[in-house]
């Protein structure tokens, strides 16, 4: 029970059928180790993983005469296995032509892209912007050509000296 907690445990089948738990002398027949041997744990102890070995692949081994059965199982897996190869070679063919359409895409697109920013800068400036600022040149701000009597006008001037009104 501590080996195997459930019951269901296959485990539990396989050790009942070994029964209860036989010396490796009584397996053996006496004298098959030799008492006087400084190994002979580890031979008993070999030899009872052996014995065990021997039980499990019996009872869990198939019937090797049944070749025919082998065989054929054998080929079925085979042409699965063959079947999914195949599969797995045409996914990778349209994954290939996938891959190279998206690229061509790329390709395109890039092109396109590069074409706009080339007319983007060879096209005159948009409204409010003169030639010369596109170009990186900055404009000359006209000069103002004001009267006396304008700037007194607006408070510039308090008194002109001189000079009628007019001027």
């Amino acid at each position: 029970d501590s080996l195997m907690p459930e019951h269901g445990d296959p485990l539990h089948e396989l050790l009942k059928d070994l029964g209860d738990i036989p010396t490796v002398e009584s397996l053996l027949g006496e004298g098959s180790v030799d008492a006087n041997d400084p190994h002979a744990d580890q031979t008993l102890s070999q030899l009872n993983k052996t014995e065990v070995s021997l039980t499990l692949t019996n009872k869990f081994d198939l019937d090797k005469s049944d070749d025919g059965a082998n065989n054929t199982r054998g080929l079925l897996l085979r042409q699965q296995r063959k079947a999914e190869l195949n599969k797995l070679r045409a996914t990778l063919h349209r994954m290939d032509s996938k891959t190279a359409f998206y690229e061509e895409q790329i390709d395109y697109y890039q092109q396109y892209i590069r074409t706009c920013l080339d007319n983007l800068a060879t096209k005159a400036p948009g409204p409010g912007k003169k030639a010369a600022e596109v170009k990186g040149k900055k404009r000359k701000v006209p000069s103002l050509n004001y009267t006396a009597a304008r700037l007194q006008e607006k408070g510039v001037l308090l008194d002109i000296e001189d000079l009628p009104g007019s001027q």
